[in-house]
This record gives structure tokens, sequence and C-alpha cells, in this order.
């Protein structure tokens, strides 16, 4: 947050990394995903998202923050992840949706046409979001 000029936006990428009960933990181990138990993290760890959120805005004052997975207090706005809300939603939003199958790069992955993303755009903005 230092010696890089003014910073807008804090936009953190660690929803699962958050404190759980034992039963959280036990039902994430034994749940399954699409016929697999990798998909989940059953881990239990707090990383102080307030003391993050506080130690930033103290250097960044008017900073936006937004952990797209876990809302709260210290998240200034929402992040629907690979969908468009049917409506506007009530507060600052985002869609986060990839142009292929993937968040990274895969080889021979497909991907939309122009005009559907085109028009995912539209659709978005046109209901007071952002389109990433």
């Amino acid at each position: 947050m230092s010696d890089y000029g003014k910073i807008d936006i804090l936009w953190l990428d660690g929803g699962w990394v958050q404190k759980k009960t034992k039963d959280q933990l036990i039902k994430e181990l034994t749940d399954t995903c699409e016929n697999s138990r990798w998909f989940r993290n059953p881990q239990s760890q707090d990383i102080d998202i307030a003391g993050i959120v506080k130690k930033a805005r103290e250097k960044q004052p008017g900073l936006i923050v937004v952990d797209r997975a876990v809302p709260g207090m210290y998240q200034n706005y929402l992040t629907p992840e690979q969908e468009i809300p049917e409506n506007g939603l009530p507060y600052p939003w985002e869609t986060c949706m990839t142009m292929a199958t993937s968040w990274s790069y895969v080889p021979n992955d497909v991907y939309k046409p122009a005009d559907e993303l085109i028009e995912k755009l539209v659709d978005i903005v046109s209901k007071g979001g952002n389109f990433c």
C-alpha cells in the first residue's frame, strides 16, 4: 500500500481462507462434489481480514475492498462468479466470468463467441454492474 501512489481497490481472492468450526471441517471432509473430494479445502485459517483492511486503509484512505467469496463488513462490493444476476443488485457489484472454461490458460480451450461476450457486457452494465 506504500510507494505505489494512490491505490483504488484491494481485490482479495482468498475466500476459502477463513476460520471454520470443527463441524464445518468434518462436513467438508465428507462432502463430495462432482464425485470428488478434491474440490474442498478443509482447513481452518484466520488471516485477520479486519487487521489487513484496517492497515491498508490507514495507508490508502478511501480504499475499496472486496473478497470475492466472503461477504462481510470489510467488503465494499460483491462479485457474483460465473453468473449474471436476474436483476440489478442493491449494492455495488461485478460479475467475474471467464471468456473460456477456465480461469487460467488451457491449450485448445473453447472460448465464448465475441457476440455472446458483448451481450453479457451489455446485460451486466444495464443492471448497474461491472464485467471482469
